[in-house]
């Protein structure tokens, strides 16, 4: 038996719209998959990530209070517990500081750190170019490298300037509070414009990994609305807090000691849906399959 004839009429329009061959596409080049590989790759790189980024910042904006703050804040709100003095927290800041000053010891430490953290940005990339059926790159090794350290420094800039968008957020808020005796308007617009920014720089790591990490040339007004799209469900998750995707965890009591890792794995996997899923948008553009 058939389906209604409505109903095959709308499946058919859903199948040939351009966000239906997009999921089709993902689900052909295997994206679920892609994206628990880039989940289980970032789980190893992360502390890697965490250790160099950090050690970066506090040698150069460490000594800012607020925007140090600010950067534990923006990892504490993507995986909480993570990183922090809480008694609960799992990592101690100072615990991901390089020291020792640079002799060879430090040195080979910094490239252990860089290859391991590396990883994930690998993972990114294979996948970006499956998202758009890029064949694996066949050139010079060191050169992807280099493009795959663009990317991650690309993201530890996105991190800092997130971080620095919500000091200058509070305190543009707590003038222009005290400038309007407490307006509520006022307030709610320097908030919508701090979320506003944030999606921007969302957006703007976003097209540096397809650009950058992944050596993909889509169009430029799909890459802009393909970003600001991915960037909009980043900023709205990270307004309404992880949790809502990971609360489950502290909840099961097999998977309780293990929520940030949980968290991690959950939400990058998450992350990378998003992403991938945009990339197969990018890939399959109206006029392409028109001609």
């Amino acid at each position: 038996m058939g389906l209604p004839p409505v109903v095959a009429q709308v499946r058919q329009r859903w199948v040939g719209s351009r966000p239906g061959r997009a999921l089709s596409w993902y689900g052909a080049r295997s994206g679920a998959q892609l994206c628990g590989g880039i989940a289980y790759s970032a789980l190893f790189s992360l502390f890697a990530a965490l250790t160099l980024g950090w050690t970066v910042f506090s040698a150069s904006l460490g000594a800012n209070d607020a925007l140090r703050a600010a950067v534990l804040d923006q990892v504490d709100t993507w995986v909480p517990g993570l990183v922090g003095t809480e008694p609960g927290d799992l990592v101690p800041p100072d615990a991901l500081l390089l020291r020792g000053g640079l002799t060879w010891t430090t040195v080979i430490a910094v490239v252990v750190l860089l290859v391991s953290a590396l990883g994930v940005m690998g993972a990114l990339r294979a996948s970006v170019r499956a998202m758009f059926d890029i064949p694996p790159a066949q050139g010079n090794p060191v050169a992807a490298r280099l493009w795959q350290l663009a990317g991650f420094a690309v993201l530890g800039v996105g991190m800092l300037a997130s971080a620095v968008a919500s000091v200058a957020s509070h305190s543009v808020g707590a003038v222009v509070e005290s400038a309007l005796g407490g307006s509520e308007p006022a307030v709610w617009a320097v908030r919508v414009g701090g979320a506003a920014v944030g999606v921007v720089l969302d957006a703007v790591v976003v097209a540096a990994i397809v650009w950058l990490v992944g050596g993909a040339r889509p169009a430029r007004r799909d890459l802009v609305v393909a970003s600001v799209a991915t960037g909009l469900v980043a900023g709205a998750l990270r307004w309404v807090g992880t949790s809502v995707i990971v609360g489950s965890a502290g909840a099961n009591a097999l998977l309780a000691p293990f929520a940030a890792i949980v968290t991690i794995l959950v939400l990058v996997n998450f992350l990378a849906r998003v992403l991938l899923l945009a990339c197969a948008w990018l890939h399959d553009p109206p006029r392409a399959r028109a001609a």
